[in-house]
């Protein structure tokens, strides 16, 4: 495998010195790539083998969105902006 892999690495350009890439990182790259295009978690592990929850785990980070929503649960913006806890 690592035969192919330095293979690919050479015909692509891709000078191995100033690089740290490994076999991994091409599953790295699409993952990351079909997540950013706007698949689900569980589309994606579907597609590598994997659990959702896995995915989700390693790339939740990816989306502005999602890390906003997740650092902001249980608060809200008032009426002058602010970032308060949600009153029940």
């Amino acid at each position: 495998m690592h035969y192919h892999f330095d293979r690919s690495m050479t015909l692509a350009g891709i000078n191995q010195v100033n690089r740290s890439l490994v076999p991994h990182s091409f599953r790295h790259h699409f993952i990351t790539e079909r997540i950013m295009s706007g698949l689900s978690y569980h589309e994606v592990a579907a597609m590598c083998g994997t659990s959702s929850g896995e995915v989700e785990e390693t790339y939740y980070h990816l989306n502005d969105q999602t890390r906003l929503t997740h650092a902001l649960a249980g608060y809200e913006l008032d009426d002058s902006g602010l970032v308060v806890p949600v009153e029940e």
